[in-house]
């Protein structure tokens, strides 16, 4: 027998030997491949060096080397860190550590920035946002990480892994109200994914919805049996941490414990009595373990190391007087138990010693042979209460409390009044979060018998902060403290209390975000600024969100408003780039864009890689009318992002504009040639046409003059008048709004003498929030009149339109036309035209309209009536309004209430670019009114070309 055990031993350890030997031949195989270079080799042998010797920093620590040679510089963080853990003092780890981090922060950083002008030329395109929610995850900026991956969850849907780097994010930022429901919909969506299950088991848990965290992690456990994390969240949401209770050290739960001679229950009396005084005294707590140990109260000693580990558990001291706790405890247990087993065999009915063996079994958590112990003995005697409900305890100590809540139900049904059932079942219903009210009402029992009961009065805590009813929970620990101030699991349970409310705070303030994101999202402003105001209001608000604020101001045209927020911002925060980037798009917006052009200098001046930046630099540019420095900074953005549409476009727009050619600069400023064309047909036979040319020429930026000539027909059913006109124009630019022009030339009627031309017109507007217009023409009556019966007739007419049109900020459009119109026969008329509505996504207005149209005299030669009324319902659509192409559509519908007739009016404009310099309008109109009680039509149409060199 000697020598087998001797042959077995040297077996044993050859083996060892052999083992050992082969690891560390891959080890200095690796080290070999190292050195030459085969670094992908290397990293190959030590992958399995690592899963032999996974204790050892050395293997990670050399292949984090050679993952660092390959410029894996991601890997090697990983790996260096894995050494360091493994030997927390060796400063070659931590060197090589801080070295490699300091270039994978760079390339991360470089990475950002290139995805951000990514960006820039297409912002539609989610990878790139969620990349950089990667990178700045990767780099621990955990605030960055989430504003960027809600920004990619706003544009795609993401994958189950997407989802649980995003709220490992949000449990970084404490966002856990944020995480809760986004988990729930991606375990709807990913069934089958347990680690989902078990994350949202984590975040439901933390928020106090405990039942819900058992479901999650019992799916997860489920899907994946041994899944390490949902295990432990398992048994945190189950409240483990206060289960192991029932062990009282009074002589009532002693379990039949020898009872200490008198002179040492003194000593451990007097130690339990300073230590009340004194809980920081540790050679006191020392002292009262050692005389435990003395007389077997094991369970107390076990209680006393656990507060020591708090302070004292990477002392020699600790570690010693544990292990000698740990290893006389399981001796003495285990000893008492083989003994009383033989008992127990010899006379299975003797209840006291089955009573004390389950006692130890449950003492070294041999819950199962308990459970077992005590069915057999149900077997024969099933009325014994007192057996059924230590079942029931042992039960929930196994965590089997559905079980438990059976066992509990019997032998309360026996003795509903026992206060120590009505505790262990009012526990489990809280473990359980099941039947909460029928808990309350059991432990309330329970306290009204023994006001003092301190486990009463912990579980209560927690059901009603399982409620969220923190006030009632704040009442029963005040109460728990007051009989146990330095009780662990009441300083738990308080931690959570205030954590609980914090969350609470936060998710109402939240909600209260959410809201004004959603009225902001549906175009409510108002609405949403209100909400926002709300929030911040809080000092626990999120300063950096009020530029979601500005962008509700900027919601309905406040431009004012959202400049003040960002100049607030920037006074706080002077350095943030985006913020003064955001400012300067504001300016470009409300059409300062000399402000803007100024800011967008500055910021490309500090940050020349933003292509965003330089791209609205080259826009302000291109409104100031400064095309040479817009066309070079547009040229530049197209080196490095050629086929960018975004930036051909705004070429084509430029067209020869800040070319060699003519430019800004030199004189002419420009110079246009614009073919035109007009078509105006009635059911009277009455048609108008002309078409030709015009040519303009730019003086200045300021000054320009045209000229034009014109050749056509007027006719009606009987007879057609060629004709020929010529005419001067001159355009003066007073300021950026106010435009005046004048005109003047000669119609030349064949064979029937010719007529003057005068035009003259001041403008002044701003575009979306008013205009005024005033113009007067004098020309032959025939061309404002449009009557067949003027064809053959030289009258002349003069004609004076003034035009105000407004936009208020809550997007109500009014306007008004008055009209004046005299004419050579001494007749004269005005008319007045009066609109109100409702403009919609700046896109699309709908309103009333009162039209009146009278003449002094009524004449036969053309429409004159007399007191001449509609009402009608008006509609304009900008249909498409891109920046190479634009269509409008306007139409009204009304009634002529003296004629009992219904109006039809539509108009249409469409707008082309070729380039920027050479562009298509066309216009189409068509009516159907009353004139004289007759019905009456018409159909006009207008093309043009605008070339400009």
């Amino acid at each position: 027998m000697k020598s087998f055990t001797i042959t077995l031993i040297v077996l044993l350890f050859s083996y060892c030997c052999i083992g050992f030997a082969q690891t560390e031949s891959l080890k200095f195989d690796a080290q070999q491949m190292m050195k030459n270079g085969k670094y992908g080799e290397a990293i190959e042998l030590l992958n399995r060096y690592i899963s032999a010797n996974p204790r050892n920093s050395e293997g990670y620590y050399l292949r984090g080397k050679s993952y660092e040679k390959r410029g894996q510089y991601e890997m090697a963080v990983y790996d260096y860190r894995s050494a360091l853990k493994l030997d927390p003092k060796n400063e070659l780890y931590n060197s090589n550590l801080s070295r490699v981090k300091e270039e994978w922060d760079k390339i991360i950083y470089s990475r950002i920035e290139g995805y951000k002008r990514e960006i820039a030329i297409n912002p539609a395109r989610a990878i790139n946002y969620l990349m950089i929610g990667k990178n700045y995850k990767n780099l621990g900026e955990w605030q960055e990480a989430e504003k960027w991956y809600d920004n990619y969850l706003r544009r795609e849907e993401a994958s189950a892994d997407e989802i649980l780097r995003y709220t490992e994010i949000l449990a970084k930022n404490n966002h856990i109200s944020k995480g809760e429901p986004i988990l729930k919909r991606y375990t709807e969506m990913y069934p089958d994914d347990h680690r989902l299950w078990s994350r949202y088991g984590y975040f439901t848990m933390w928020l106090g919805k405990k039942r819900t965290a058992i479901i999650a992690f019992e799916t997860a456990l489920r899907l994946r049996p041994y899944f390490k994390e949902a295990l432990d969240g398992y048994d945190l949401a189950r409240g483990k941490g206060y289960i192991y209770t029932v062990n009282d050290t009074t002589a009532r739960y002693n379990y039949g414990l020898p009872v200490p001679r008198s002179y040492k229950v003194y000593a451990i009396d007097r130690y339990y009595r300073i230590l009340k005084k004194n809980p920081g005294n540790v050679a006191v707590r020392y002292k009262l373990i050692d005389e435990l140990l003395k007389h077997d109260r094991y369970e107390e000693a076990v209680k006393q190391l656990n507060v020591l580990k708090l302070t004292e558990s990477n002392t020699p001291n600790f570690q010693s007087v544990k292990d000698e706790v740990l290893s006389k405890r399981e001796k003495y247990y285990s000893d008492k138990i083989s003994s009383l087993i033989n008992q127990v065999e010899k006379n299975p009915a003797d209840r006291k010693k089955i009573i004390e063996l389950g006692k130890y079994y449950s003492f070294l958590k041999e819950y199962d042979n308990e459970v077992d112990l005590y069915d057999k003995y149900l077997n024969v005697y099933s009325a014994d209460t007192e057996i059924r409900y230590l079942k029931a305890q042992a039960l929930t100590w196994k965590g089997d409390l559905f079980k438990a809540k059976d066992e509990l139900k019997n032998v309360l049904n026996s003795d509903p009044s026992n206060k120590k059932y009505q505790l262990l079942y009012g526990q489990v219903l809280v473990w359980m979060n099941k039947d909460l009210d029928v808990a309350e009402t059991n432990l309330k029992s329970v306290l009204k018998k023994e006001p003092n009961n301190l486990q009463a009065l912990i579980t209560l805590t927690g059901l009603n902060f399982q409620r969220n009813d923190l006030a009632s929970a704040e009442i029963y620990l005040t109460r728990g403290f007051m009989v146990d101030p330095y009780n662990h699991n009441l300083e738990k349970l308080e931690n959570s209390i205030k954590l609980q409310a914090e969350r609470n705070a936060e998710t109402k303030l939240y909600e209260i975000l959410e809201k004004a994101r959603e009225y902001a999202f549906n175009k409510n402003c108002d609405e949403a600024i209100n909400y926002y105001n709300k929030y911040f209001s809080d000092s626990a608000s999120d300063i950096h969100l009020k530029k979601e604020l500005a962008e509700a101001y900027l919601c309905k045209k406040d431009y004012d408003s959202a400049i003040q927020i960002y100049n607030d911002l920037l006074s706080t925060f002077p350095g943030d780039y985006e913020l003064a980037k955001q400012r300067a798009k504001v300016y470009y917006w409300m059409g300062d864009s000399l402000h803007a052009l100024d800011e967008f200098e500055k910021l490309v001046l500090n940050n020349p890689d933003d292509a965003d930046a330089k791209i609205y630099l080259g826009d302000s540019y291109m409104k100031a009318g400064d095309y040479a420095n817009a066309r070079a900074t547009y040229e530049e953005l197209l080196a490095i992002a050629p086929s960018s549409y975004i930036l051909q476009t705004r070429m084509k727009w430029l067209g020869n504009a800040g070319g060699e050619g003519y430019s800004g600069s030199v004189f002419p400023a420009y110079f246009s040639i614009i073919p035109e064309g007009y078509y105006y047909n009635d059911n009277l036979d009455f048609t108008y046409n002309k078409q030709g040319a015009r040519l303009e020429l730019g003086i200045t930026n300021y000054l320009s003059l045209g000229a034009g000539g014109y050749f056509g027909f007027i006719s009606s059913a009987n007879e057609r008048l060629n004709l020929n006109m010529f005419r001067a124009d001159i355009y003066v630019k007073f300021s950026k709004k106010v435009l005046g022009y004048a005109g003047a030339g000669t119609t030349n009627f064949k064979s029937a003498g010719s007529t003057h031309i005068f035009e003259a017109g001041l403008k002044t507007q701003e575009d979306k929030k008013y205009t005024f217009s005033a113009t007067f023409y004098s020309t032959d009556a025939a061309f404002i009149l449009y009557s067949p019966f003027l064809v053959n007739r030289r009258l002349t007419a003069n004609y004076l339109l003034l035009t105000g049109e407004y936009i208020t900020k809550n997007d109500i459009f009014l306007r008004g036309d008055y009209s004046y119109t005299s004419v050579s026969d001494g007749n004269k008329g005005s008319r007045f035209i009066f609109r109100i509505g409702k403009i919609f996504d700046d896109v699309f207005g709908t309103g009333y309209e009162y039209y009146y149209y009278n003449f002094n005299n009524d004449t036969p030669l053309y429409w004159s009536p007399d007191n001449y009324e509609s009402h009608s319902l008006w509609l304009d659509w900008d249909a498409i309004t891109e920046e190479s192409f634009v269509l409008s559509l306007k139409g009204k519908v009304g009634i002529i209430p003296d004629d009992n007739f219904i109006l039809r009016e539509f108009y249409s404009y469409f707008k082309f670019y070729f380039v920027r310099n050479f562009f298509l309008q066309a216009t189409a109109g068509f009516s159907s009114s009353i004139q004289d009680r007759r019905g009456y039509s018409s159909f006009s149409f207008g093309l043009s070309l605008y070339w400009s060199l």
